[in-house]
């Protein structure tokens, strides 16, 4: 028997001894999805269940979880009726573009049938093709009013070629079809993706816990290594939280195009993750960064959350104020715990640290757009929220909040302790955390009050002595500013070059630039490259009058631009040769931690 053989034989064994009670064939819900083999990239799907109101209303969610902007996702779907088990036709009405009302007497059992027509691209660039690829729940699977916290079921018919299904949904080991999995409710089946198709599928344990690396077939790099830095990052986080939320954990890997960029999905017990194949073969460890971020999350907005992002409804925006913490400070110990797996050296930690101040510099809304702020409306400004980014901001009031906690507690306490806190006081409930809570927690880890710190520099936008901060581990910091010519961030994606953030004051937004809208030309600049857009604008006198070329659904169009200025800000965080003992101890436990 080969290893590989052997590791899934026992994956499958652990997997039935580690299932919940709920694993059974008694569900509420029973959903099936048909690859269509003909126009691939759609689905055929049902859905069963028995209506609990009368005229039971039906609704695909607007947005996903972990992906927080409204999305229309329902325009995919076609072909709707409903019946009962009688085969008689019951009346439907759309009410609004994603709910409809099935015309029915509480007690009728219902199959309501539809088709998904995948989009050229799919969600993060994942249509399904002959090949497969990734099936995300909230763009294809209605839920039943009044019924998300039941029990369901799942059957999958894909082309027999496609071979085994990766998902963090448990199968249903009763049953006697094939590719059948069960969830507890529906908000684990939408944060919980099936990867499907051919993949290298490779399977490692952590302690008690099994993890599953979910790699192309294509593409060359070294992939014993990766799997070897992957498992560093796994272990190095369960060590940092002393246990894991999950019995099993699966990475969804895939190619993004060019050599930069990346980017990742965060869900329940797996995460989706687009690595570019270029720096998979130069340098691996490149990657390590965000491959650890999107772990952390497996505890920092999965296992403890804020208020309101236990268990939800999907059609109405989702607020906090902490994705400053949820997202920013995954950030900070995404970097930070990979220098403490061995696969960063601390130059390289203090380098982000500089990249993020100059980012922050750079932003011209620091001043009035607090990082709260931006966390709450990140649905209609994007992740850059009025243009101030709080993975950005929260990473330097992760820094910021690291310092203070060392500094007040003489290295007794630090921001480790802190997301602890949180993990052990927080884990699993749905209730989630308060603003209030969070303070508390801060205040109890710090040793004293931290509510003029919150006030401060999270709900409100006092600058960072970003010096001062970094002179507590003997750190020297280095700025450099130059004035030049500014439209707004230029988060461009994909080949079309489509506008993913637009801050609505900013010059583009101010234009009517809005997200999807593909950049072709810059005055008779013709783009090329998203980094050449930033050159050529930089070089623009601010002031200029000129206009932008967009392709907007498949017409184009020529906007009115004026150009602003901004700082271009260049930062450096090195050494300080004359350190003294105690701040390079400061350091040193910073960097690479302290054994509890």
């Amino acid at each position: 028997m080969s290893k590989s053989v052997l590791m899934i034989l026992i994956l499958l064994v652990a997997t039935i001894a580690n299932a919940k009670p709920m694993m059974n064939r008694d569900v509420a819900i029973r959903y099936s999805a048909v690859v269509d083999t003909v126009n691939w990239g759609n689905l055929d799907l049902t859905l069963s269940f028995v209506a609990t109101e009368e005229n039971q209303e039906v609704a695909l969610p607007r947005w996903m979880p972990g992906a927080w902007m409204v999305a229309d996702y329902a325009r995919h779907l076609t072909g709707m009726s409903a019946r009962d088990t009688s085969g008689q036709e019951l009346p439907l009405e759309q009410l609004t573009s994603n709910r409809w009302r099935i015309q029915c007497e509480p007690g009728t059992s219902i199959v309501l049938s539809y088709k998904h027509v995948s989009s050229p691209r799919g969600f993060m660039g994942r249509k399904l093709t002959e090949q497969g690829g990734t099936l995300f729940g909230a763009p294809v699977f209605l839920f039943v009013e009044g019924q998300l916290d039941q029990p369901l079921s799942i059957e999958l018919q894909l082309p027999a070629s496609w071979g085994r299904i990766h998902t963090g949904l448990e199968p249903d080991w009763l049953s006697s079809v094939a590719r059948m999995y069960l969830a507890e409710d529906y908000h684990q089946l939408v944060d919980s993706p099936f990867l499907l198709g051919e993949t290298d599928s490779r399977d490692f344990q952590v302690g008690d816990r099994w993890v599953s690396i979910v790699l192309p077939t294509t593409g060359d790099f070294d992939r014993d290594g990766f799997q070897s830095m992957v498992q560093k990052i796994v272990e190095e986080e369960i060590r940092f939280f002393g246990g894991a939320p999950f019995e099993r954990y699966l990475f969804f890997f895939h190619y993004t195009r060019g050599n930069s960029g990346g980017g990742g999905l965060e869900h329940r017990n797996s995460t989706s993750i687009g690595l570019p194949l270029a720096v998979l073969q130069e340098d691996m460890k490149k990657t390590a960064p965000i491959i650890a971020h999107e772990l952390f999350h497996a505890w920092n907005m999965k296992n403890f959350y804020p208020v309101g992002f236990g268990s939800f409804e999907y059609e109405e925006p989702l607020r906090t104020s902490a994705f400053w913490l949820g997202e920013g400070v995954t950030e900070y110990f995404g970097w930070l715990l990979t220098l403490r797996a061995g696969l960063l050296e601390p130059q390289e930690m203090l380098d982000k640290v500089a990249r993020e101040i100059a980012l922050l510099e750079e932003t011209a809304a620091r001043d009035t757009i607090s990082v709260a702020q931006a966390s709450r409306t990140v649905w209609e400004q994007g992740y850059a929220g009025g243009g101030v980014s709080f993975y950005n901001k929260g990473f330097l009031v992760g820094l910021a909040l690291d310092y203070e906690i060392r500094s007040s507690t003489a290295g007794g306490s630090n921001l480790d302790d802190f997301v602890r806190l949180l993990n052990d006081r927080f884990s699993g409930k749905k209730t989630g955390y308060s603003g209030q809570q969070l303070i508390e927690a801060l205040s109890l880890t710090a040793g004293h009050d931290m509510t003029s710190f919150y006030n401060h520099y999270i709900e409100g936008t006092t600058p960072f002595d970003y010096a001062a901060i970094l002179n507590q581990a003997g750190l020297q910091l280095q700025l450099d500013r130059q004035r030049v010519g500014w439209v707004g961030d230029l988060t461009l994606f994909g080949p079309e070059h489509r506008f993913y953030m637009i801050g609505h004051q900013t010059p583009l937004g101010l234009a009517g630039v809005q997200r999807g809208d593909a950049l072709i030309a810059i005055g008779d600049w013709q783009l090329t490259d998203a980094e050449a857009a930033e050159a050529h604008i930089a070089a623009l006198m601010p002031g200029l009058e000129t206009t932008l070329l967009i392709e907007r659904q498949g017409v184009e169009m020529k906007l009115p631009l004026q150009v602003a200025a901004r700082d271009r800000v260049e930062a450096a965080v090195s050494f300080d040769r004359g350190e003294t003992a105690d701040r390079i101890q400061f350091r040193e436990q910073w960097l690479f931690g302290i054994i509890r």
